[in-house]
């Protein structure tokens, strides 16, 4: 039924997931990941490219103000793009 179906979506990225990443030069997701209920394919793009971000700032800035400001501008929005 539709239970199934959505556990199936839930755990298996979609086939063009793969080729998007490799597109974008991001790697698959961990083993065990599950995208969060109702996310898009471009979820785990989006957590790998501000977990980039992240490292980034925290790399740059010694203050968490600093970083958090670093962050709030390489995002540009909601923390998910």
């Amino acid at each position: 039924g539709a239970g199934n179906l959505d556990a199936l979506h839930l755990n298996a990225p979609p086939a063009t997931m793969g080729l998007f990443m490799r597109l974008e030069g991001i790697p698959e997701p961990p083993g065990g990941y599950v995208p969060p209920l109702g996310s898009s394919r471009n979820t785990w793009t989006n957590i790998y490219k501000n977990k980039g971000r992240i490292d980034y700032c925290v790399q740059q800035f010694g203050y968490l103000s600093n970083r958090i400001k670093c962050i709030d501008k390489l995002t540009g929005g909601p923390f998910l793009e």
